[in-house]
């Protein structure tokens, strides 16, 4: 999803930190094949987007650059001024790690050659399907349970690092801040969040700096599938290793929340 968002928008996004993903339009899907029940997008999503091989890149570029002369989504010209983490676990049984590696030759075209420097690709640790962590969760291999594997990798703070660049030391004490719970109805009104597969809460990190109105940036934590608060409660929000970041370094970290769509008509999580 931090692909799909960060490559539509991408005027207003400053890096993106792309785990266990593969490339923007990777499922092919329309709107059209909503009305139809997404069958050909979530065939191709669960078959080369997951298990492999993955889709031929000119199409997507193709579609990419299609979208943005309608206007349809943002100049991926913008792509070239974003800092891009891309990690691939060669354990992953999940999404295979050609996947990934078709998402960091994705970010590469609309790089251009002159900024790859911006690019951080990680397929050298043998993690499972997981968010990756230094010292928290299972051990590095797993593909099951809560996806955060221990891999002595602090891979939210690599990607904090490459985003915004040099940061102070985390917190590796007692945190500052809070875990504060929001209404995410306010965001999909007059629509329920449900009928676009979100959950009512959602979760925002603000460090005690934050509170006291000192000025802060704002980091986007998307979820993985079956990371969200429904199936494992807080431990993703708790645990991910953001917020030990965030709390000494003047960042809120913004935590949406999905829920389980219909089976019938939308059989993944968007997130």
């Amino acid at each position: 999803m931090a692909v799909q968002f960060g490559v539509s928008w991408s005027s207003v996004v400053k890096g993106v930190g792309v785990i266990a993903g593969g490339p923007y339009y990777c499922a092919q899907g329309t709107a059209t094949d909503g009305l139809l029940g997404n069958l050909g997008p979530s065939l191709t999503a669960t078959g080369p987007c997951m298990k492999g091989p993955p889709p031929a890149l000119e199409p997507l570029f193709e579609k990419t650059d299609e979208w943005a002369r309608r206007g349809d989504i943002d100049d991926p010209r913008n792509i070239a001024n974003q800092r891009i983490y891309v990690f691939a676990g060669y354990n992953d049984s999940i999404v295979n790690p050609k996947v990934g590696e078709a998402a960091y030759r994705f970010y590469l075209h609309y790089l251009g050659g002159r900024n790859d420097g911006n690019m951080f690709y990680q397929g050298a640790i043998g993690a499972g399907h997981s968010q990756v962590t230094a010292d928290y969760g299972q051990p590095c291999n797993k593909n099951e349970g809560d996806f955060i594997d221990r891999c002595n990798y602090d891979q939210a703070g690599i990607i904090l690092q490459h985003t915004y660049g040099a940061l102070n030391p985390k917190n590796r004490g007692t945190l500052s801040g809070k875990l504060v719970a929001f209404d995410q109805r306010e965001l999909t009104s007059p629509e329920a969040p449900a009928s676009y597969s979100m959950a009512e809460t959602g979760y925002v990190y603000v460090p005690a700096s934050c509170a006291a109105r000192q000025p802060c940036r704002v980091h986007i934590a998307l979820h993985g599938c079956k990371q969200n608060f429904e199936t494992i409660k807080d431990r993703y929000v708790q645990h991910a290793g953001y917020n030990e970041w965030a709390d000494t370094n003047r960042l809120i970290v913004l935590y949406p929340q999905i829920i389980v769509g219909d089976p019938t008509t939308d059989p993944f999580t968007p997130l």
